[in-house]
């Protein structure tokens, strides 16, 4: 009868200490990273690149609008992409593949070359004595960029 207790006792004692990890590990849940941090950036770079207030101002008008033309691009992109890919289960659907394709490089060229007239609008707002800084900047930029690239590249595969 005595180790009957014991097991009763001890069986109740393990369900309390899962329950507990398991309200542990979901209170204590670190929170997934932010899905790009163009805006944690935009606000690294007055500091990299020592910009007054009124040079605050231009950058942010100018990265805004490079952002805008960055989102207008990736969405006609996806518009070209979903129907490339569409029309291999859906027999319905007729492309031009080539032409698909080369509206997509068009594409990323434009997106490429709105980096850089973005990059020169930044460079043209600087003084002299920020000039200096301009390289970190570029180079904090790119591997922003690159590293969010990468970071898209190395998620996890969905079945």
């Amino acid at each position: 009868m005595r180790q009957l207790q014991l097991y009763k006792y001890s069986t109740w004692a393990l369900l309390c200490l899962n329950i507990f990890v398991l309200l542990f590990f979901f209170a204590f849940k670190k929170p997934p990273p932010p899905p790009h941090d163009s805006f944690g950036f935009r606000r690294k770079v007055p500091k990299i690149l020592h910009l007054a207030s009124d040079q605050k101002a231009l950058f942010i008008e100018s990265a805004t609008n490079h952002n805008q033309n960055m989102r207008r691009i990736n969405k006609k992109q996806k518009e070209l992409i979903q129907p490339y890919f569409q029309s291999l289960v859906d027999s319905t659907i007729h492309i031009d593949k080539e032409q698909v394709l080369d509206q997509i490089q068009l594409l990323e060229r434009e997106k490429v070359s709105t980096t850089f007239e973005h990059f020169q609008e930044v460079k043209s707002i600087l003084t002299p004595e920020q000039q200096g800084h301009y390289k970190r900047f570029v180079e904090h930029a790119l591997e922003t960029l690159l590293l969010d690239s990468r970071s898209k590249s190395k998620r996890p595969q969905r079945d």
